[in-house]
């Protein structure tokens, strides 16, 4: 007889004893279950792990909560803000709800907290996992197969956990700890394609990268070096070959079936061909290098030696992530901003076209080009790659830009890869190849990699 096993929700230990005094002393003028406090607690320190760096408050998804919590959701979360175990910033009507983060005052520990079968807590969350397995008959049948690879694989945990306790910082513990436990539950692994960007989110898309290697089995990884950079030079040239031809209507990405025109707006689709065209000499020049340093792998090594080593790789890392997806300009107090104009000028000295290309694509709205990017991005390696490699019988596992395929089918996986580059870019990227479950890896070409001697 199968038993049921109780949910894991994370509640670190210094707010769970506060809650409870709090609760004792002013006790809700609602009827409540204190596991509903712990849930949101859950869902917030979640939220607050994962968010993207630099957001101090974070949106929440409360037909999420509703789903779980269907009644007095409201009134949980305002009790928790009276109680200042969670804050908030501006509401604007018509404009922006709430965001909300947990008080920085409260310790973040790995304490979880059982919800038992049987509690109305546990059918809610039971039932709510359930639905969400409901919409994978919607699957197309490539991506059918790569859930079910998901969904099967073995991870050591233990060794997981253990690897993770050694780590000083008790937020990084706490993240990681929560990842290996959400995957360790069958019932808690996901895999859904994001209706924005069109990426697959699943339980390794956030994994440590040191964690995948608790994949119990031989894989390897194989992910596109520099990805964005490379993606945005593919968009670039494209755009570049349309001005060049004098062929102002740029219907679509060959690759997309996407009118640009649309997508940016053709007033900014032109402002790229006059750039180009009043310059075209320098801005070819300009491109060639761009495109030569994204193509070979080395993009940040080329901004790391133009400035002689003055930056380090992650800082470089950081600045391109700056420029790509910061706005233009804000307004604060009827003053004109640059967001990380130093960041922005560091990368414009070393390619001043692919600089202002990149301000022109973001003019009307800078979240467009990111999204875009990671659409292309998401239609290689999961619309084609990925499709391609299923029908080959190698399942993949997919985080964004990479894929990790059991070992013994590298060298076919590697064919298929620089097959899908070539068909649709002209072009095979430099990759880099990872041995993992702790063995040796390299950066390398995909070209050279010794995997791929039968090739």
């Amino acid at each position: 007889m199968k038993v049921n096993q109780p949910f894991k929700i994370f509640v670190p230990t210094s707010i769970k004893n506060s809650l409870l005094k709090y609760l004792e002393r002013n006790p809700p003028d609602f009827k409540y279950s204190e596991f509903n406090f712990y849930f949101i607690i859950n869902y917030l320190l979640y939220k607050q792990m994962y968010a993207k760096e630099k957001i101090e408050y974070f949106a929440i998804n409360y037909k999420h909560l509703k789903s779980v919590i269907p009644t007095n959701t409201n009134k949980y979360m305002n009790y928790l803000f009276i109680g200042e175990f969670i804050l908030r910033d501006n509401y604007i009507p018509g404009k922006k709800p709430y965001h909300y983060k947990l008080n920085p005052k409260f310790e973040l520990d790995c304490n979880t907290v059982s919800v038992e079968p049987g509690t109305r807590l546990y059918e809610k969350m039971h039932r709510k996992f359930r639905n969400k397995k409901a919409h994978y008959n919607r699957l197309k049948p490539h991506l059918m197969e790569m859930k079910n690879k998901l969904m099967n694989i073995s991870f050591d945990s233990d060794a997981a956990l253990q690897f993770v306790s050694n780590n000083t910082d008790l937020k990084k513990q706490l993240a990681y700890t929560m990842q290996i436990e959400y995957l360790k539950d069958k019932r808690t692994r996901y895999f859904s394609r994001n209706n924005v960007n069109n990426r697959l989110d699943t339980n390794l898309t956030n994994l440590k990268s040191d964690l995948r290697n608790y994949i119990v089995g031989d894989f390897t990884h194989i992910d596109l070096k520099n990805s964005q950079p490379f993606f945005l030079n593919q968009l670039i040239q494209y755009m570049a070959n349309k001005s060049h031809h004098n062929d102002s209507t740029l219907i679509c990405c060959d690759y997309l079936c996407f009118d640009l025109c649309k997508v940016f707006g053709i007033k900014l689709v032109k402002s790229v061909f006059k750039i180009h065209q009043k310059q075209k000499e320098s801005n070819l020049v300009n491109l060639k290098k761009f495109g030569d340093a994204v193509n070979s792998g080395r993009f940040y090594d080329h901004i790391l030696e133009y400035f002689n080593s003055q930056y380090t790789r992650d800082e470089v890392k950081d600045i391109m992530f700056k420029v790509m997806f910061s706005q233009n300009v804000v307004y604060k107090n009827y003053h004109r901003i640059i967001p990380y104009e130093d960041e922005k000028k560091v990368f414009a000295d070393v390619f001043p076209f692919i600089s202002e290309v990149i301000k022109i694509l973001k003019h009307k709205d800078h979240k467009t080009l990111p999204i875009f990017l990671t659409k292309i991005e998401s239609f290689i390696f999961i619309d084609c790659i990925s499709k391609k490699l299923v029908s080959a019988g190698i399942m993949p596992l997919t985080i964004h830009d990479s894929v990790i395929i059991e070992t013994i089918h590298a060298p076919k996986a590697m064919e298929i890869i620089k097959n899908v580059f070539i068909e649709h870019f002209g072009v095979i990227p430099a990759l880099h190849v990872t041995r993992m479950n702790n063995k040796p890896s390299s950066n390398i070409n995909c070209l050279n990699n010794p995997i791929l001697n039968n090739i």
